[in-house]
């Protein structure tokens, strides 16, 4: 059914307020035939009562009986938590330490490499386009592969 085709249902819905609550239910069930998606109900009828009740004043309180509140609401909320365990703790900082350390070395061996590169350049520049033209060749070699081996399937653009 065309959106030109498909009845308004907001006039239905208008109508079927007005009218006798069996004719209610029967077209609140033809439109849920029609387009089972959306839970159409009639109005109330009446405003909904809100949870607060307006006639009452908030309790002023000064700064400390604010920050007691406060306090109050982080003591019950650390209450709620659920702590790891001393295992666990001890298991997770293990893996912490080892994962920094790892990449520290990683860091500091590719730092002591690009170092010695560079004063290995400035005593010869022709380390410097050596080392220019090597990568530019390997970027290039990576680039044709991806580009070759990626066909409208595999793009980055078809899995959007």
């Amino acid at each position: 059914m065309s959106d030109a085709e498909k009845p308004n249902r907001r006039g239905r819905m208008r109508r079927a307020a007005v009218q006798e609550p069996e004719v209610v239910e029967e077209e609140l069930d033809e439109i849920a035939e029609d387009d089972s998606r959306h839970a159409l109900t009639p109005k109330k009828g009446r405003a909904t009562v809100g949870r607060r009740n307006p006639d009452e004043e908030p309790v002023k309180r000064g700064l400390l009986g604010r920050l007691r509140d406060y306090f109050a609401g982080v003591r019950s909320e650390l209450e709620k938590v659920a702590w790891p365990t001393r295992e666990d703790v001890i298991r997770l900082v293990r893996i912490v330490v080892i994962v920094t350390l790892a990449a520290a070395l990683v860091l500091g061996l590719v730092s002591f490499g690009f170092n010695q590169l560079f004063a290995a350049g400035l005593n010869q520049p022709l380390w410097f386009v050596a080392f220019g033209a090597v990568v530019g060749a390997v970027v290039f070699v990576v680039w044709r592969r991806n580009k070759t081996r990626a066909t409208p399937s595999d793009s980055y653009r078809s899995r959007l």
